[in-house]
């Protein structure tokens, strides 16, 4: 898309340009959500950022008196 400025770009040429995209480490930045017709066209119903989200315990905090959290385990206590 280099040759082409933003503005006279088509939709389809934003939409494959943002498709193609990367992370440094190669993950995508966007996924598209598609389905196929039954004469076998596809229909694009929306564009997805890829967002991958970690959850970490908090630290407890000293002197608090809140319980600490409870991991989930296989078997019943």
């Amino acid at each position: 898309m280099s040759d082409i400025s933003v503005a006279d770009a088509s939709e389809i040429v934003l939409i494959a340009e943002l498709l193609k995209r990367k992370t440094d480490n190669g993950a995508v930045l966007f996924r598209e959500n598609s389905i196929t017709l039954e004469d076998n066209t596809v229909q694009l119903l929306g564009l997805v950022a890829n967002v991958q989200m970690t959850l970490t315990p908090p630290e407890p905090i000293p002197g608090s008196q809140t319980p600490p959290i409870k991991t989930p385990s296989s078997e019943e206590e």
